[in-house]
């Protein structure tokens, strides 16, 4: 498992942009930035920084308001892109796109899916 904190960076017309504390693990970016869609953001409460938490097994189904699946897509030379599958579960997208860079997997094995917990701090 592997938690960070993203703070809200800037409002587009459909998306939210947060970006990485990562001087607050101590470690180096896992994620980076990630656009959420507005009307997430507003189920979170629409707050200014979120609490993500990525694992390869499945959270229990009160974890948080928000829960995403990913399925691995392809891999480039520093990170592993994902792809958003809770669409395609009948839930719309929230995230869409998710790079995860290489070191960060190691913490979660060599996981092909993975879930992303969003919640207000």
């Amino acid at each position: 498992m592997l938690e960070t904190t993203l703070k809200r960076e800037k409002e587009t017309a459909r998306t939210v942009r947060f970006a990485e504390d990562a001087g607050a693990r101590g470690e180096p970016e896992a994620i980076g930035t990630l656009y959420i869609q507005k009307w997430a953001w507003t189920q979170l409460g629409q707050p200014g920084t979120l609490r993500v938490t990525l694992s390869a097994e499945a959270p229990a189904a009160d974890a948080a308001p928000i829960v995403l699946t990913f399925a691995a897509e392809k891999e480039t030379r520093n990170t592993r892109r994902f792809i958003e599958t809770s669409a395609a579960e009948g839930r719309p997208e929230v995230v869409g796109t998710l790079y995860v860079q290489k070191w960060a997997l190691t913490r979660l094995g060599t996981a092909d899916r993975l879930y992303m917990t969003l919640a207000a701090p």
